[in-house]
């Protein structure tokens, strides 16, 4: 039984260390957090379109804040509209999936996701 409890701490903490790791690589990373959280170029998106993404990722807020919305995400499942919202229809070849990008901004096809 003291392994298990060990085993689960340890689990716990591997756990917990990923999630912080995963929120601040792409903060602490050198160039705009836009551009490793969207997968998008930043000389590809418009001002509009990095102010939009900026908006949606809380990059405009204090860090903290930042962390808080990330957790909360984290806990209730609504993981970006590139999880939650991105339609998935079926393909005129037999009803192969095929991921319909019309709602991101710029319409970007398949290129990359969008929030």
């Amino acid at each position: 039984m003291k392994d298990y409890k060990k085993n689960m701490r340890l689990a716990l903490v591997c756990f917990l260390l990923v999630v912080v790791l995963n929120f601040f690589l792409p903060r602490l990373l050198p160039g705009n957090p836009v551009a490793y959280l969207t997968g998008f170029s930043e000389q590809d998106m418009t001002p509009a379109q990095v102010a939009f993404y900026e908006e949606a990722l809380h990059l405009n807020k204090p860090l903290a804040a930042q962390f808080g919305f990330y957790l909360r995400s984290l806990l209730d499942g609504t993981l970006g509209h590139a999880v939650s919202e991105r339609a998935l229809r079926s393909g005129a070849d037999g009803g192969n999936a095929v991921w319909d990008y019309s709602h991101c901004p710029g319409n970007r096809g398949s290129e990359g996701f969008c929030l």
